[in-house]
Order: structure tokens, then C-alpha cells, then sequence
């Protein structure tokens, strides 16, 4: 059983856990509003505002640690993607255009696509591209209404531990994952499981890289000097509390009341953490909802959510789509026309160098938008996206 802990308690957890930088949450990318089409006649809501996450964003262009070939890519989608897709389907308020195909990303991973079919058929101005019910995402409800480890989550809420929204995101969804995992029998319990298994888990897996899955020696040696260095260690370190506090308050104790040793899960949590914050920071969406209070006024609050399929898409600092929420689902179209054989896009954060330089967005979302040379190259050659004379000099003291 999960216990309530006092209140002085959580202020020394809160004291030594996240603290993610202020300026990390300093940009908002406001999303264009549109109408909603009237091809999916089954939709209905009141219309939120969101943006994908600035702080740490599916698949958004990544840098490559080991060459992977498309034929792999391609056996690798059919098992995963295939799956998520078909389970997407099953609710009644899931659409996806037919025209809409998941391929290997000249990017990098995955991207989706308008199909080049017999037809091809294009897809216009306005036309909806998908539709992702709420209920299919990961939310704080699925975290804060989780039967067994619920009470730890509303407490990280209630005491607004830093970045607790992140937190609630990757710390639920790393749960599920683990629980999947090491409890074989379970599996079929985990509603999200066509969608977790869809996200990558180990480095290199469908073409992820980020610093959360580096060794401390690669930090220090590809890293020492550079401008990205300190960035990556306040992640690092951030995500390294974080599995602390999941594993004294949240994870550990429920694997704990089943019968399970630390010495069973323990490596274990640690990478599925880092691998579901790593996937929380490049595929997460924040987005502002009204609430209404008990004195009857209104605040706005900010949630976070993970979208499946969705967050398939790379970015283009000149995406050709717009995104649209609702209470109970999210709508992705298209911007202008894409023809077939294009690929589809959608802007992660906005690419503004005062606010997320080249680095940062690679320590945050593990890649450098514009540049397909892998960032491993990009840190030997000492690219001046990555350091400048202060920064190397102050490092090594010369």
C-alpha cells in the first residue's frame, strides 16, 4: 500500500527532486484554430488551446547512433505502428485518412506521409488527416486515477513538485511499461500498450538517440566544452531524481507489494524512466484548459498529454499542418495542399535561436533542426553549433 506522506516530508523530496530550468517553460507555440471539418460528422467539443512542449518535443527528426537500413525500419513499423493503428481504430471516434502512410523519414525514424497510390489522390487545404480520441492518449487522469499508484501521483500533484506535469506523463507511462514487461500476465490489462510498445525504449530503437541514453564517459567526451554540456547534465540529472522519487514513493513500492526484489526491477526502472522521459520531452503536448473554480471563477491550467500517432510526424519550422483540440479528441490537417509522396509535418517548437538554440534543441529533443549530419559527427568536428571559444576554454581551463 502506497502510504500518504506528511507534508514535511514531501517538501524534502520536492527540495531534492526535478528542478527543471524556468526557461524551459518560457515559450508557448501558440497553434493555429480552425473550423472543424464537417467530413467527420461524429465530432463535437469545446475547443482547447495547445502546443507541443518546449521544455526537453514522435518521432521528430533524429540523429542516428548506428546506421539502420529501411528494410529494418520497415519490419520494425510492421509490428509496432500496424498494431497501434489497428487499436486506434477500434474506438468509434478514431479516424484516419486513408491517404495517411507511416515510412522511414529521410530525417531520420518515421514520418507520416501523403500515400502515393494509383490515384494519387493529394490531400487538400482543410482536409482532416486524423482524428485521436483523448480517451486513447496519455493524460494526468491516467496517472492520477491509476488503481494502484494513484495516491503518489495526486501527491506529486497536490505539493506542485517541480515539473510535476511532466512527472505524471513519463512517470505513468514507464509504470505501465515495466508492469508489461516484468509481468508477463498482465500485458493484456495495459490499455496503452499498443501505443507504449509503438515508442522507442532502448537507444538506438527505431533511430532514437538523446542524451538521457548516453554513458557519463560519452558525455564528458563528446560533450566536454561544448555548449550543449550543461544543458545535458541538468537533464540528466533531473531525470536521475526523478527515477529516485518514482522508485521511493510511486513504482517501486507497488512492485514491491507483489513480491518482486529491487534486484528484479531496479535496472529495469531506471532505463524505462529515462526512456519515458526522453519520449515524454520530444512527443508531449501542453495545452490550456479553463477551470472552473469553487468561488465560481475561472482559472487557466495547463495539462499534459502524449498523442499517439499524432506524434509520428517530424518537424519543419514551415509545417504543412495544424492541430486542432477538443475535450474528447484531437484533430490534425492539413495546412495546404500536400501532394502524394509528401511527407507530412508539424512544428514542435517554433525555431528561434534566442529562445532554444541548435544545442538545446538537441539535449531537449534529441536533434538538430535543418542538419542531417549525425550530431556524433557534428561534436568530433567541433561544429560551431555546439561550441564557441568561451565555452571550450572555461571547460578545460585554457
Amino acid at each position: 500500500m502506497i502510504m500518504k506522506l506528511p507534508t514535511a516530508a514531501w517538501i524534502t523530496i520536492a527540495i531534492s527532486c526535478l528542478r527543471f530550468a524556468a526557461d524551459a517553460f518560457t515559450s508557448q507555440l501558440r497553434l493555429h484554430q480552425c473550423s472543424v471539418p464537417t467530413t467527420h460528422n461524429q465530432l463535437a467539443g469545446k475547443k482547447r488551446k495547445g502546443s507541443f512542449l518546449d521544455e526537453f518535443s514522435d518521432d521528430g527528426p533524429t540523429t542516428k547512433s548506428t546506421p539502420t537500413t529501411k528494410a529494418n525500419l520497415r519490419s520494425s513499423q510492421d509490428n509496432v505502428h500496424t498494431d497501434m493503428i489497428e487499436w486506434l481504430k477500434q474506438h468509434p471516434l478514431t479516424y484516419i485518412n486513408p491517404k495517411f502512410k507511416i515510412l522511414p523519414s529521410e530525417l531520420g525514424g518515421y514520418g507520416g506521409f501523403c500515400a502515393q497510390t494509383p490515384e494519387n489522390m493529394l490531400m487538400q487545404q482543410n482536409e482532416m488527416i486524423m482524428c485521436i480520441p483523448r480517451e486513447l492518449c496519455i493524460t494526468f487522469e491516467d496517472a492520477l486515477n491509476d488503481p494502484k499508484c494513484g495516491g503518489a501521483f495526486r501527491l506529486i500533484q497536490e505539493y506542485q513538485l517541480p515539473d510535476w506535469r511532466l512527472l505524471l506523463v513519463a512517470g505513468w507511462a514507464a509504470k505501465e511499461y515495466l508492469m508489461a514487461n516484468l509481468l508477463e500476465d498482465k500485458k493484456s490489462e495495459i490499455k496503452h500498450w499498443p501505443y507504449l510498445k509503438s515508442i522507442p525504449w532502448k537507444r538506438g530503437e527505431l533511430d532514437q538517440e538523446h542524451v538521457l541514453f548516453w554513458t557519463e564517459d560519452e558525455v564528458e567526451t563528446s560533450l566536454g566544452g561544448s555548449l550543449a554540456y550543461d544543458d545535458a547534465q541538468l537533464v540528466r540529472s533531473r531525470v536521475q531524481n526523478a527515477t529516485k522519487l518514482l522508485d521511493d514513493r510511486a513504482i517501486g513500492p507497488l512492485f514491491r507489494e507483489i513480491g518482486l526484489e529491487p534486484a528484479q526491477y531496479t535496472d529495469g526502472l531506471k532505463e524505462a524512466v529515462a526512456a519515458a522521459f526522453a519520449s515524454a520531452l520530444s512527443r508531449s503536448f501542453s495545452e490550456e484548459v479553463e477551470v472552473e473554480m469553487l468561488d465560481g471563477s475561472v482559472e487557466i491550467e495547463k495539462e499534459t498529454l502524449m498523442i499517439p500517432l499524432l506524434d509520428i510526424l517530424q518537424h519543419s519550422n514551415e509545417p504543412n499542418t495544424l492541430v486542432e483540440t477538443y475535450d474528447d479528441y484531437i484533430i490534425l490537417k492539413a495546412k495546404r495542399t500536400i501532394l502524394p509522396g509528401e511527407e507530412i509535418y508539424h512544428r514542435y517548437q517554433e525555431e528561434d535561436d534566442d529562445v532554444i538554440p541548435p544545442y538545446k534543441f538537441f539535449t531537449r529533443y534529441g536533434f538538430v533542426p535543418n542538419v542531417k549530419t549525425p550530431v556524433v559527427e557534428l561534436l568530433k568536428e567541433k561544429s560551431p553549433l555546439f561550441f564557441d571559444e568561451s565555452s571550450y576554454s572555461q571547460f578545460y581551463g585554457s
